[in-house]
């Protein structure tokens, strides 16, 4: 294909690839635009909690100690102060 002055579809070549560059342009503006859209729909995962800790035998108030000294079997641990009860039950 030669580049000929005066052929008559050397300008409307250069036109037609004009016309497609500018509706390339107008392709990549509307597909960032739907990107902009969907990023801003999407929502980031709430972060997940921490995990509690199991409580220690020395968070149990002597009450709770007693009921699980009963539970165990202990014997003699209705006399027993809270040191007593977790030296039993340990």
């Amino acid at each position: 294909m030669s580049l000929d002055r005066n052929d008559p579809m050397r300008g409307w070549t250069a036109q037609k690839a004009y016309l497609e560059a500018i509706r390339g342009r107008q392709v990549v503006e509307e597909a960032e635009e739907v990107v902009e859209e969907i990023e801003e729909q999407i929502v980031a995962p709430e972060p997940s909690p921490e995990p509690e800790e199991e409580p220690q035998i020395e968070d149990y108030t002597v009450k709770e100690l007693k009921d699980f000294a009963r539970e165990a079997g202990v014997v003699g641990y209705h006399g027993m102060n809270k040191a007593q009860l977790i030296e039993a039950l340990a």
